[in-house]
């Protein structure tokens, strides 16, 4: 009787502690507190005595709920352990076409140290840096993307931003430019050579 007791007063204190400092450790502490004490109640007293255990800890258990999210977050007190605002923020969506936008020039919104924003074309980018510290305001040009951020590099006399990659073919040495052999080919207009048929042979007749 004497364990039975104390483990009710237990589960009862912590059970107030949970209303108290909200975060259901202490609440699922008392919780079992209680639930060792109703089986030792069916154990020591039968049916009887386990039934009445569990009526008081379930009361116990549903009194501890509603004050906690019933009554506790409508007080003054209560309110500081609730969030009542959400939070609206969102991340930066991946970067849609890195091929395009590597080799572009932009400038820095914020200092990169080593990440911050950039804006590249008119467009807010979050970037980060290959060249060390870059401060608000400098010219920089993309050298590459990851996941969410471009990566940039400080553009200077030294290291000036990198040229955009031609697409056209190579020149054959030894011809002019403006040679057929030098100019692109359209696989789609261009004349498609086809070896003439040989005729069939004659057919013997018997």
């Amino acid at each position: 009787m004497t364990t039975l007791i104390l483990l009710f007063i237990v589960g009862i204190i912590l059970l107030a502690a949970e209303v108290i400092v909200p975060g259901a450790v202490l609440g699922t502490l008392g919780a079992l507190a209680m639930l060792a004490g109703c089986v030792i109640a069916f154990w020591q007293h039968g049916p009887m005595g386990g039934g009445v255990a569990v009526a008081v800890a379930l009361f116990l258990v549903g009194l501890m709920l509603a004050i906690e999210f019933l009554i506790l977050p409508r007080t003054r007190w209560g309110r500081r352990f609730f969030l009542h605002k959400s939070i609206d923020s969102r991340s930066q969506p991946p970067v849609a076409d890195a091929a395009a936008i590597t080799r572009r020039t932009g400038e820095t919104l914020t200092t990169l140290a080593p990440t911050g924003y950039v804006l590249v074309e008119g467009r807010r980018y979050e970037a980060t840096s290959r060249s060390g510290l870059i401060e608000k305001g400098t010219p920089v040009a993309v050298i590459g993307t990851e996941t969410f951020q471009l990566v940039v590099e400080k553009i200077t006399g030294d290291n000036p931003p990198p040229a955009a990659s031609s697409t056209r073919p190579p020149v054959t040495p030894g011809l002019p430019a403006d040679n057929d052999l030098n100019k692109p080919v359209d696989l789609l207009t261009a004349p498609v050579y086809l070896p003439p048929v040989p005729p069939a042979p004659p057919s013997s007749k018997h």
